[in-house]
């Protein structure tokens, strides 16, 4: 069996659309000297940029995968935003010169070549969240209100926030699935909040959405949307981007700037309260006193989070 190495920068999938982030290039040297420096250090020296990614190392480990000339360990990461721990294996050569961040074994069987990546079994293992303070999505709630946009489908005392973006696919999938009915019955009470994270576009198609709502309320505007492309995400996004762009084109400069500013002010309030991406769902249980309650990054079952006590 021969060893494929490569030295491609780690990456994380991540099942939701998040804000742009620039990636940086970190070049770490080690410095050939009577002292040893330990690998454990040097590892923790390479993905300390992470740390601008709200992603930390948690513990790191050495394993044996019987890899010629290399010594391996198992670095478990924690990454804060999406509350997940993310196992993966680094390699240092026994003479310290190199370190591998991804490494595939490759194996020929007959005419073919197989290249599998070498990998811990549990790469990523979602933890339960943890309880926050979450008194500023009320606030953020109160002033879609008092701006005169439907946003709430369903009723009951289970209260839970969607914060989602006109072109987060993950959302639109999932919108096209409400029903309002069903939430009713099950004393659920979904309260929308756009979050513009795909840059101009976004900021045009909540404003256009938002038109939308005062037109048709929130459950008309949803099934507009999901009717444009006939179902189907990219149609959709062409349909979409193509009216949303003409009527902010329509508006008077005042009345553009008016809401821009809006849109604008509700995605600064959004970030503020951490929010990293979409869908991020938002539940605080009935009968909690001090708004302490649960932020999740992704989908979850509706049925799942409010169970959540």
């Amino acid at each position: 069996m021969r060893v494929f190495l490569t030295a491609a920068a780690l990456t994380f999938l991540i099942a939701s659309c998040s804000q742009a982030e620039k990636a940086e290039k970190t070049v770490v040297k080690k410095e050939v000297s009577s002292e040893i420096v330990k690998d454990e250090n040097l590892i923790k020296a390479v993905l300390k940029p992470l740390s601008k990614r709200n992603v930390v190392v948690k513990e790191i480990k050495k394993v044996d995968l019987n890899v010629p000339g290399f010594f391996t360990f198992e670095v478990t990461l924690l990454d804060k935003s999406r509350n997940v721990e993310i196992n993966k294996y680094i390699w240092i050569s026994k003479d310290g010169k190199y370190l591998v961040l991804d490494m595939f074994s490759v194996k020929k069987e007959k005419d073919k070549v197989l290249i599998k990546p070498l990998a811990p079994k549990n790469k990523v293992k979602q933890l339960p969240p943890k309880k926050e303070d979450l008194s500023w999505i009320k606030k953020i709630d109160e002033q879609l209100t008092k701006e005169g946009i439907p946003h709430v489908i369903g009723k009951g005392e289970k209260k839970v926030y969607v914060i989602w973006d006109v072109y987060c696919p993950f959302c639109y999938e999932h919108i096209k699935k409400l029903s309002p009915k069903k939430l009713s019955e099950k004393g659920i009470e979904l309260h929308m909040i756009p979050f513009p994270v795909h840059g101009r576009a976004s900021v045009n198609g909540t404003m256009y959405f938002i038109k939308l709502c005062k037109e048709r309320g929130i459950e008309g505007a949803f099934k507009y949307i999901t009717a444009l492309g006939n179902g189907n995400f990219r149609d959709y996004v062409k349909e979409f981007e193509k009216e949303s762009n003409a009527y902010v084109k329509s508006l008077d400069e005042k009345e553009r700037k008016r809401e821009e500013q809006f849109v604008e002010n509700l995605k600064k309030e959004l970030i503020k309260g951490k929010v990293r991406g979409t869908p991020t769902i938002i539940y605080i249980p009935p009968n909690e006193k001090n708004n302490m309650g649960y932020k999740i990054l992704g989908y979850r079952p509706l049925d799942e989070v409010v169970k959540m006590k």
